[in-house]
């Protein structure tokens, strides 16, 4: 007899019965929501310069783990929250103020920015594999010379 579970982990990512991405994106919020507040105890101590990269180290790691299956969700808005409150500790603001330009200056790619440009990454990836180890036939005339040796 084969048991029924409602949540399955696969190589990190929480998928539930009804493939849903709920579980996988309130974890990922509780680990986000973590490296928030480790920011926000270091940042008197650290230069804007110094937090980027942790931003990069610990909270865009855990960010863009798998962004290609869970980013289009309509769960992903709520960690879009984390990493625009993220965005205001860096850069020492209130929660007030627009992080569009926030954004642009410290050169980090909002939520579904970062999702657009993974899927093309892969998908860009992909097609240049495939093209290195295909390649179209080879016309031979009946000399045997060849005529076309294209790979595409």
């Amino acid at each position: 007899m084969v048991e029924e579970t409602k949540i399955t982990k696969f190589l990190g990512l929480d998928i539930g019965s009804s493939l849903s991405w709920k579980n996988h994106i309130d974890q990922m919020m509780i680990r986000l929501s973590r490296a928030c507040y480790a920011i926000r105890c270091i940042k008197h101590f650290m230069s804007q310069d110094t937090l980027r990269t942790i931003y990069f180290s610990y909270f865009h790691s855990i960010l863009s783990y798998s962004i290609i299956f869970w980013g289009n969700s309509a769960y992903s808005s709520n960690i879009f929250k984390i990493q625009k409150r993220k965005i205001r500790i860096i850069m020492n603001i209130t929660n007030r103020v627009s992080c569009h330009q926030l954004f642009k200056s410290l050169k980090i790619l909002p939520l579904k920015s970062q999702y657009i440009f993974s899927l093309l990454s892969t998908f860009f990836r992909g097609v240049f594999r495939s093209r290195q180890t295909r390649q179209l036939p080879r016309a031979v005339d009946l000399k045997g010379r060849l005529l076309s040796c294209q790979s595409y």
